[in-house]
């Protein structure tokens, strides 16, 4: 009874959630849980969006969906004991299980086709010089084998599970990298912005500075020709004036203004 229940309770853990039959290709997530590859394929979405496991709902990356190497090897091995979709592993007792050819019990396993057999079947050509068991010590002999399996096969698991662990622990610590470093530059670009601006103002200044002091001296001696313009204008209407005139004598005295010529002066009429 307890072989039995060992069976049993190893069957359950080769089972699919998705179709409760022997995993045939199994595909592991990030969560841990397991599946058959064609029943996980509605599940895994397109492009970069991240899928749900069926099971728990965690979230997982298409590209982090890995071959369950370990499951694979144990499902395999359980078909070799007829151990398939939907049975009771275990279960049923020897001669319950019916010869599909000859309608007779499955009573002995052939070690050479590694398969459930009836006495008839055990008389035909196909199978003469095999070796034969019975299907219970059969599958006694299979169950320790398998469980025998079992402990390199846990021990890859585990290996496994802490490599994945490990790479995800990198690829966390990458992101991480990656978030410090594109800080560092914005701080960086933001300090020679910084400078950059102090410069721009800097130099604005200086240029107004340079502005303000050429255009003082431009526009002093801008004020000075503009007294003399109106210097020369008024000489220019003063000697007009003194061509008008018709005093010829007055005209005489005033035109040496104009001039700069007065001559011997001796005395004044």
């Amino acid at each position: 009874m307890a072989s039995a229940l060992d069976v049993s309770s190893l069957a359950e853990d080769l089972l699919c959630p998705i179709c409760l039959s022997l995993f045939r290709d199994p595909r592991m997530l990030e969560c841990g849980h397991s599946f058959c590859a064609h029943c996980l394929e509605p599940c895994i979405p397109k492009g970069r969006r991240r899928g749900l496991c069926p099971e728990c709902r965690h979230p997982f990356a298409p590209r982090s969906v890995t071959i369950n190497w370990a499951l694979c090897s144990l499902a395999e091995k359980a078909r070799l004991l007829k151990l398939d979709e939907g049975a009771q592993l275990g279960g049923g007792g020897p001669g319950r299980a019916i010869c599909t050819e000859h309608e007779e019990p499955l009573k002995l396993f052939c070690r050479q086709d590694e398969e459930p057999i009836c006495l008839i079947c055990r008389d035909m050509p196909q199978h003469q010089g095999h070796d034969f068991l019975p299907v219970k010590n059969a599958v006694q002999v299979y169950q320790d084998k398998l469980k025998a399996s079992l402990v390199p096969l846990t021990e890859n698991l585990n290996s496994a599970t802490e490599d994945q662990r490990r790479q995800q622990e990198n690829i966390t610590a990458l992101e991480s990298c990656v978030q410090d470093l594109l800080g560092y530059i914005s701080k960086e670009f933001e300090v020679l912005h910084q400078i950059l601006h102090e410069k721009e103002e800097g130099m604005k200044k200086e240029v107004e500075r340079m502005k303000k002091e050429n255009c003082e001296e431009m526009e002093e001696s801008l004020k000075e020709l503009d007294e003399e313009f109106a210097s020369h204008r008024e000489t220019l209407s003063r000697a007009q004036a003194g061509l008008d005139e018709s005093d010829h004598i007055t005209f005489l005295r005033v035109r040496r203004d104009f001039t700069g010529g007065g001559g011997n002066k001796k005395g004044k009429c």
